[in-house]
């Protein structure tokens, strides 16, 4: 979706990129964000809040594809 691995969002960035810039700026502040509120893995597991955060964004998405699905209409010719 950001077009490619963070290694080359930053050679990107580097080219003078400014989208790849900003969706760099955007990882850098997610990492920030997950350290801050131990939502981050560590070798001894994820943390409690982090398994609360990961169940929540599953139920948020599926609901989001829920609300939004296309209705599936079949014809029937014969």
């Amino acid at each position: 979706m950001a077009g490619g691995c963070p290694l080359r969002q930053i050679i990107m960035t580097g080219e003078g990129d400014v989208d790849a810039l900003f969706c760099l700026v955007g990882m850098l502040a997610g990492a920030g964000i997950a350290h801050s509120f131990n939502l981050a893995g560590s070798p001894a597991g994820v943390a409690l809040n982090g398994q609360v955060a990961i169940v929540a964004g599953i139920v948020v998405t599926s609901g989001i594809g829920y609300a939004f699905r296309e209705k599936l209409t079949i014809t029937v010719e014969g």
